[in-house]
Formats: structure tokens, C-alpha cells, sequence
């Protein structure tokens, strides 16, 4: 376990991707501008999240690696469910997805792609949890083994440039009737180790410009925009009507992603 905040000997680098296996949540819905929080207990019988995992754009995965799996998990007394139980479950269910260092405590490889293959030195799997970064106590980052899931959680895992990737997150703002025109807000947040002092930075969740948001309904894409230096972007739908929204995740020339797709968020415009 390591300390966000605990600087990393220049000797020790080839444990990078450890590091980056610490976790990352804010809770969309909430918006708040924070990329950490301090996690709680919270014993269940049975939770439902939902694991992303976003990985890299290669000639195996031309539109980039990206998988979405439900996960159940259940217990017939009270108990916390931890990422770990999350990633075992969601490999029994799809036998396509396959992780390696799951059982050691971090993740260094999924569906073949490993930081060790990459032109990112400093790249690696990393998740968030709702968008957020969890903290067993402050400035002390969970691993999968510690970072609690709970009911309706949104668990990201994706392959993180620490120069270049965004985590990104959309929030619904509103509808015009007579435009028939939903405006939206798009925020990111990145973390990264600096090369000098060795110290690992996460950045809070900041307006995202030059990035692609989509709506979609029960037909399909419905309408795209790109946000503006505010974060902002307005998009003609149809009409009145529930929909869903998400950020489309971007890609470098290396196939490494620029942002990340974020967590699709239902909203009806009325």
C-alpha cells in the first residue's frame, strides 16, 4: 500500500503500475469538483455495479478495447464487497475478459495489454469508482483489495497515459422546449507522477474542452457536440423524451486515450 503523496524511488519505478492500480471516485450525480474521497464501510447482502474497462486502440482493438459488464455480487449475510470481488466475477461471466495480477493485488495487465508494451513509461491501469480516486484514510490510496463496491456503483478501469489521459464525467444542465436544445457540462480530472520529484498528483475535476459528447434514445445516436472552454456544449435532440449522455473517449496517435469515455447518464428532457 502506498501513500499518494509518498515519493517514489527513481530505483523502484518498475512498480509504477502498482501505484497507478490505486483507486480514483466522485459521485456524478453530486458533481462535486473533488477526485478523492475517503471511503466507508457499508456491509450488504447483494450490490449491482457496473465495470467498465477501457483500454488501448490497436489492430486487435481498432475502436480501442472497451468492455461493459453488470456484476452482481451476493452473500447470504451482511458483508463489504471490495474490487477484487468485482473483477473475479466479471472474468467468470465473460470469458474474453482477462486480467493478470488480480490475485496479487494489482492489476498489470488486461485482455493482453500491459504497461510493459506500451510507449508510456509511466502509463498503467488505473480505476476510479464513480469518477472518484477512493482513500483508505487520507493522502493513503485502496487497492483492489481495500476499495469497498457498493449498490449502483459505476467502477472504471482504464489504461492511464499520465502525460495525456482524462477522466471524464458529463452532467445534464438543462432543456430549451422551444430549441428543442439540452445544454450539458463536461469535467475532467488526470493524475500523474512528477518526473523530478517523484510525487504522485491527482488532479480535482476541472470544465474539459474540445471533447465529444453523444445522446442517444431507444433508435440510437440522436445528436453530438463539442464542449467548449467551459466545459459546455448544447445539443439538438428530437424532442421531449428520456435519453441517455455520455463523453466519447478520444485517442492519441500512440493509440493511448486522451479521455476517457465517461459513465453514461440517463435524463429526461421536458
Amino acid at each position: 500500500m502506498f501513500s499518494l503523496k509518498n515519493k517514489i524511488k527513481k530505483a523502484k519505478l518498475v512498480v509504477l503500475s502498482l501505484m497507478m492500480m490505486l483507486a480514483m471516485t466522485t459521485t456524478v450525480f453530486a458533481m462535486s469538483t473533488d477526485a478523492t474521497y475517503i471511503q466507508t464501510s457499508s456491509p450488504s447482502t447483494s450490490v449491482t455495479v457496473i465495470l467498465q474497462v477501457q483500454g488501448l486502440k490497436t489492430t486487435e482493438y481498432p475502436e480501442g478495447l472497451y468492455k461493459e459488464i453488470e456484476v452482481t455480487l451476493t452473500s447470504p449475510t451482511a458483508k463489504d464487497f471490495f474490487v477484487k470481488d468485482l473483477l473475479i466475477e466479471a472474468m467468470e461471466m465473460d470469458e474474453t475478459l482477462t486480467m493478470e495480477g488480480v490475485t496479487s493485488g494489482y492489476v498489470s495487465s488486461i485482455c493482453g495489454q500491459s504497461w510493459l508494451q506500451t510507449p508510456a513509461p509511466m502509463g498503467g491501469w488505473c480505476f476510479r469508482i464513480n469518477g472518484a480516486f477512493p482513500q483508505e484514510s487520507a493522502n493513503w490510496g485502496a487497492s483492489i483489495d481495500t476499495a469497498y463496491v457498493k449498490d449502483g456503483d459505476n467502477v472504471n478501469f482504464y489504461y492511464d497515459d499520465s502525460i495525456d489521459t482524462k477522466v471524464t464525467r458529463v452532467a445534464y444542465q438543462g432543456f430549451n422546449v422551444s430549441k428543442k436544445e439540452a445544454t450539458f457540462n463536461v469535467t475532467a480530472s488526470s493524475q500523474y507522477i512528477n518526473p523530478t520529484t517523484y510525487d504522485w498528483t491527482v488532479s480535482n475535476f476541472s470544465a474539459y474542452a474540445g471533447c465529444t459528447v453523444e445522446v442517444y434514445n431507444g433508435s440510437g445516436l440522436v445528436g453530438s457536440g463539442i464542449s467548449d472552454a467551459a466545459g459546455d456544449v448544447s445539443i439538438t435532440l428530437p424532442g421531449a423524451g428520456s435519453y441517455t449522455v455520455k463523453v466519447k473517449s478520444q485517442y492519441n496517435q500512440y493509440g493511448m486515450m486522451s479521455n476517457t469515455q465517461s459513465p453514461l447518464v440517463s435524463f429526461v428532457a421536458q
